[in-house]
């Protein structure tokens, strides 16, 4: 067998979940995830309902990032706080 030089640490993956009052639908979401992904990471754009609660329930890490109508910006801001590389 040939040589496959030094070993490397198994590739990590994350999933950013930007959400808006988005408690009904994040439990399917976040399960479909789950198994696939190393870290889910909910980034909360001013949820009024339970979406928070519902995120961290789950086991996701949750941050939160002001909504400025841009989704450009909060993909962007989102991108900090993943700990994966």
């Amino acid at each position: 067998m040939p040589d496959r030089g030094p070993s490397l640490p198994p590739p990590s993956l994350s999933a950013l979940v930007i959400t808006k009052n988005e408690a009904h639908r994040l439990p399917r979401c976040v399960a479909s995830l789950v198994g696939v992904v190393d870290e889910i990471v909910v980034v909360d754009t001013g949820s009024t309902d339970d979406t928070v609660a519902v995120a961290a329930n789950l086991g996701c890490r949750v941050a939160h990032e002001p909504w400025n109508d841009s989704f450009a910006d909060a993909r962007n801001a989102s991108l900090h706080h993943v700990r994966t590389s």
